[in-house]
């Protein structure tokens, strides 16, 4: 698996819903970038650890694609906030 480092996570974006509460189903090139995100991986210096779903901003990060599943490598100071 891929460990990152720096202040960096590894982290898989949530999927956005194709369809809006009024019943419109929205293309692929219309889907706006989730802001929300599940850790997978931590470096030693990030005091956030794995499970942790976070909001990041909304061009925070770089994708990464390992085994065939896309992630996103997010610095920490990219975090907006942890949900608890």
């Amino acid at each position: 698996m891929f460990k990152p480092i720096g202040d960096r996570v590894l982290a898989k974006l949530k999927e956005v819903e194709d369809t809006r509460s009024s019943g419109i189903i929205l293309a692929t090139a219309n889907k706006e970038k989730p802001q929300i995100a599940t850790i997978i991986e931590v470096s030693e210096s990030v005091k956030l650890k794995k499970g942790d779903e976070i909001a990041l901003g909304k061009f925070a990060g770089s994708p990464i694609k390992i085994e065939e599943e896309n992630y996103i490598v997010i610095e920490y100071k990219d975090i907006l906030g942890v949900f608890k």
